[in-house]
């Protein structure tokens, strides 16, 4: 787990600096403070920070290749690379280290970019050939880790795992794209390609990226199979039987990431996915397991109990943490920087607590992230399923008027919790991916929408795009866990790795191995969701290794107290001072953010809405304002200004 970065520039362009690449390193030295490096050629430069896990006394990078014609910035690990490295071996390569890194630059030799589908692990790269003069980006089949790009108006490319590494280079400055916002509102975050910052990028899953001259080109290497024209087709196994395979499967993948040449834990919350991880180590004969929990002092918010009850089972070495709304509040703003854009979730300063915890003990952890994006366990899920079903038949039986006059009495009902709900319900939403799905699960619903932004055009256009149309009519729920891997589960992995590597803590999620994945997403959707009851294919393998408490203990997701802490005079304090701040600048209204906060100060719980007011206020007002100081302090831009300035 490292740092990346780098620079490519047109040929006949300027030639990227030491000072230049160094400053972008140090942006992110908390990835990897252990080692870092830099490779230089004519017109492109690689960093890397390191965060030694595997060969740590040889696996120095940016490392080359046998003739020194291509090298590598590499961030993550190979769980298959041993195995590789034997057929590669045979094929003429020869190893200078015992590094998974070094696979990675042979099979590129090899196959191209063809071959990442080969790699099993988390990843993300970049590759210089020199022979070609091309760069090469890759990231992982389920998007992991993170990998930023940008092209500059003079055609250089910027690439690097945390965002502020580009700005960092000084050829580029921090702009917020308003076009995104109704996005960024009605989700917590932006899918595909865009983000929150003008020009800067994501490089997609199991994509890769090349540049050659100037000219981007882009490709895609892996992607989830096709589900069987007749759903069920692909398994014909009932539920015990299909239990039995997934816990062989999934006890596989927790096997090959426990691969590290320094010491390992897991964290643990106590819910189901985290303490079947802890089962499957367990079982694969892991001894003394370092585990690691966070919690609060509000019982109703507090997880320890759960978690303490899984460790005394298998008898780990456990760790608590416990957080206080003072701890929490005064988090967000560094927090916020490591993120580089706005907290989508609360549960970011939890994680970021115990990885911080954990980073006395252990540099590698495992944990359960993406098991309800596989296996359907949120509920929004079988709501998603009813509003599908019954508004497509209200939508082809009933008039439009008589449709238009169902929704207005809905509108009708008021924002309490019974009016709330119908209106986001099939009476009043048509029956499809943005009426079912998208929109009754939406942060801002279309009404706050409308009440918050100067402007607000289809905030889930890109969204439906994403969509197998196909699918959804064989089988919806496979299509909109899908739709999740796609975007949310995305999101939920960055925050996991931001907050994680802030700590200097790298961590592995078994759950998205992506041979895992594949099985899981030929699984008939009735053995997924079981009426009401998400997760069932798991609940069923959990019965046979975990108590009967944490198996049906209702979800309870990473909650935090935000209702009671935003009440409190520092929460009121910080509420104020971003969330209910100016900022018109981005087409934001002043109006109804305090309106927000005067109702929830009444009593009402408009907690969820603050909270994404109060995340993107800190990004506006504190995060943004940083970026753009690097680009202002160390490049191109700055040098303009104080040009303009002199005369």
């Amino acid at each position: 787990m490292c740092g990346i970065c780098g620079i490519a520039m047109p040929t006949g362009g300027s030639t990227p600096s030491r000072a230049m690449i160094e400053r972008m390193c140090d942006c992110i030295a908390h990835r990897g403070p252990d080692d870092h490096g830099a490779y230089f050629a004519d017109s492109v430069a690689l960093g890397h920070r390191r965060l030694s896990i595997v060969d740590l006394a040889h696996g120095q990078q940016p490392m080359t290749n046998e003739d020194r014609t291509c090298w590598i910035s590499f961030n993550g690990e190979i769980y298959n690379h041993a195995e590789l490295r034997a057929g590669l071996v045979a094929k003429g390569h020869q190893y200078q280290t015992a590094s998974d890194t070094e696979s990675i630059l042979h099979l590129y030799e090899e196959e191209g970019p063809a071959g990442f589908t080969a790699l099993r692990g988390m990843f993300a790269f970049a590759i210089w050939n020199d022979k070609e003069q091309t760069l090469v980006l890759g990231r992982d089949h389920s998007g992991i880790k993170p990998l930023y790009y940008a092209l500059t108006a003079e055609g250089e490319l910027l690439f690097g795992s945390e965002v502020k590494a580009l700005f960092a280079s000084g050829l580029l400055t921090a702009q917020v794209d308003t076009e995104v916002l109704p996005e960024y509102f009605a989700t917590g975050h932006v899918s595909g390609e865009r983000t929150l910052l003008l020009g800067v990028q994501k490089l997609p899953p199991g994509h890769w990226l090349t540049w050659r001259r100037g000219a981007l080109r882009m490709g895609r290497f892996w992607s989830l199979p096709e589900r069987p024209a007749a759903a069920g087709d692909a398994v014909q196994d009932g539920m015990e039987e299909t239990a039995a395979e997934f816990w062989r499967r999934f006890v596989e993948s927790v096997e090959s990431q426990l691969m590290s040449d320094v010491p390992l834990g897991a964290f643990l919350s106590g819910g189901l996915d985290s303490s079947l991880m802890v089962a499957a180590m367990t079982h694969l004969g892991v001894q003394n397991i370092e585990t690691f929990s966070v919690g609060y002092a509000d019982r109703d918010a507090n997880e320890l109990p759960f978690a303490r009850v899984v460790a005394s089972l298998f008898k780990t070495r456990h760790h608590e943490v416990e957080l206080s709304a003072t701890d929490f509040l005064n988090g967000l703003p560094r927090l916020t920087w490591h993120r580089d854009f706005p907290l989508t979730f609360p549960a970011s300063v939890p994680l970021a607590a115990v990885a911080e915890a954990a980073s006395g003990h252990v540099k590698v952890v495992l944990t359960g992230e993406g098991s309800d994006e596989l296996f359907a366990g949120y509920g929004r899920y079988p709501r998603a399923l009813i509003n599908l079903r019954w508004g497509g038949r209200l939508d082809r039986r009933l008039p439009a008027a008589a449709r238009k006059a169902l929704r207005m009495v809905a509108g009708g009902l008021g924002d309490g919790f019974v009016g709330s709900r119908v209106r986001r319900s099939f009476l009043a939403q048509e029956g499809s991916v943005v009426g079912a799905f998208l929109e009754p699960f939406s942060d801002f619903g279309a009404t706050d929408r409308l009440r918050l932004l100067d402007s607000s055009p289809d905030p889930f256009a890109r969204l439906v795009s994403m969509v197998d149309l196909s699918l959804l009519e064989r089988d919806p729920l496979e299509a909109l866990l899908r739709l999740d891997q796609s975007t949310y589960l995305e999101e939920l992995l960055m925050k996991q790795d931001t907050m994680s590597m802030a700590a200097s803590i790298e961590s592995r999620v078994p759950f998205l191995d992506h041979l895992l994945r594949e099985w899981a997403s030929q699984i008939p959707s009735h053995l997924k969701l079981a009426g009401w009851t998400g997760k069932a294919l798991v609940r069923v393998t959990a019965m046979r290794h975990l108590p009967p408490g944490i198996v049906e203990a209702r979800k309870r997701g990473f909650p935090v107290p935000l209702a009671r802490w935003f009440r409190l005079p520092a929460g009121r304090e910080m509420l104020e001072t971003f969330a209910l701040a100016d900022m018109r600048d981005t087409g934001l209204r002043r109006e109804f953010p305090r309106q927000l906060a005067s109702e929830h100060m009444a009593g009402r719980d408009h907690s969820s809405k603050l909270w994404r007011l109060l995340a993107f206020g800190l990004w506006m007002r504190d995060t943004l304002p940083r970026l753009q100081s690097l680009t202002l302090a160390s490049g191109r831009l700055g040098n303009v200004l104080a040009s303009d300035a002199a005369r």
